[in-house]
C-alpha cells in the first residue's frame, strides 16, 4: 500500500498552496528532505498525467510556474547568477530556457553555459550552480586536479583564490579594463609565478612532482599562504582573451609587473599595437 494517502491532484493543490506561502516554487531538494510533508520530486514527475513531463523542471513548467513569481529578463538572470557567486557577462537574453554564458571566479579561464531555468529548477543539488565546481565536489578533495596526483602545484593552487578573483572582478566592474567589453580572463598584474615562488620560499616546503606527494597539512598551509601573498600585491585586471594573449606575446610569461601592464595599456590606447 502506498504511503501517500491522497490523490495526485490533491497533492498538487497542497504543492501549489505551499508555493504561494513561500512566494516561490519548492526546490527538489526540499521535497527530498520532506520539509513540507509532500511526496518527492520524482513522485510528482512519475505520476504526472502529462507524458511530456520527464524532469522536475518539466513539472514546474507543467504547473505554469516558470514565470509565475517573477518576470525574467537579463537583470533578473544577472541577479540570480550573482546570488551564487557567478558572473553573467553582458549578452543577448531571449528566454529563460536558452543557455547563457557565465564565469565562476574559481574557474575564470572557463566560459561555461547554463540556462536560467536550469539554474533555478535543476533536478539535482548542484551547489552554487557552476558545472566545474559540481564536478570537483563529486570527485572530492576540493579540486578536479586532485585525483591521480598528476597536477602541478601552481595549477592546483589557482583553485583557492576565490575571494581574490571576486574582488578583482568587482574592481573592474566585470568588464575588460581596456576595451570595456565582456572579459574572459583575470590577468595577474604581479606575476602569479613570482607570487608562488615567494610563497614557497616563506613556507619552506619542497616542490614535489605531483600533488599526491603533499600532506593535507602542507596543502592547507600552502593554500592560506598563497592567498595571503596575493593580498600583498595589486588585484588582477579583467581582460578579453585577445588582449591577454597580446600582452604575453609582447612581454612574455612568468615575470610580469604592474609597470609592464601600464605601458601595454598606453601603447594599446595610442594605437601602437594594432599590427603586432
Amino acid at each position: 500500500m502506498s504511503k501517500y494517502n491522497k490523490s495526485y491532484e490533491e497533492y498538487v493543490e497542497v504543492f501549489k498552496s505551499k508555493c504561494e506561502e513561500l512566494g516561490r516554487t519548492i526546490k527538489a531538494q526540499e521535497l527530498r528532505r520532506c520539509e513540507f510533508d509532500l511526496p518527492s520530486d520524482k513522485w510528482f514527475v512519475y505520476n504526472c498525467p502529462d507524458s511530456n513531463v520527464k524532469t522536475y523542471r518539466d513539472f514546474i513548467e507543467y504547473l505554469g510556474y516558470v514565470n509565475k513569481y517573477r518576470k525574467y529578463n537579463f537583470e533578473i538572470a544577472f541577479e540570480e547568477f550573482a546570488k551564487r557567486g557567478l558572473y553573467l557577462p553582458p549578452q543577448e537574453y531571449t528566454s529563460c530556457a536558452i543557455p547563457l554564458k557565465y564565469i565562476c571566479p574559481r574557474h575564470p579561464d572557463a566560459i561555461q553555459h547554463k540556462s536560467l531555468n536550469c539554474l533555478l529548477f535543476d533536478e539535482y543539488e548542484r551547489g552554487n550552480g557552476c558545472n566545474l565546481c559540481y564536478g570537483e565536489a563529486r570527485r572530492g578533495s576540493g579540486s578536479h586536479l586532485w585525483k591521480g596526483g598528476i597536477s602541478k602545484l601552481h595549477i592546483y593552487l589557482r583553485d583557492f583564490l576565490k575571494d581574490w578573483k571576486i574582488n578583482s572582478m568587482k574592481m573592474c566592474n566585470y568588464k575588460c579594463v581596456i576595451t570595456g567589453d565582456a572579459f574572459d580572463i583575470i590577468h595577474h598584474l604581479y606575476s602569479y609565478n613570482k607570487i608562488l615562488k615567494e610563497t614557497l620560499d616563506e613556507v619552506n616546503i619542497p616542490i614535489y612532482s605531483t600533488i599526491a606527494e603533499y600532506t593535507t597539512e602542507e596543502l592547507d598551509l600552502l593554500k592560506t599562504a598563497i592567498y595571503n601573498k596575493h593580498c600583498e600585491y595589486p588585484l588582477g585586471v579583467c581582460l578579453t582573451e585577445e588582449l591577454h594573449k597580446l600582452f604575453h606575446n609582447i612581454y612574455g610569461k612568468g615575470d610580469n609587473t604592474p609597470e609592464q601592464f601600464e605601458e601595454f595599456k598606453i601603447r594599446y590606447n595610442n594605437g601602437e599595437l594594432i599590427n603586432v
